[in-house]
């Protein structure tokens, strides 16, 4: 497992949280 991909998917799943807020 990579660990820059899980801090990608992180970072996408931060940026959709305050898009939806």
């Amino acid at each position: 497992m990579a660990l820059w991909n899980i801090k990608i998917l992180f970072q996408n799943y931060s940026k959709s949280k305050i898009n939806k807020a």
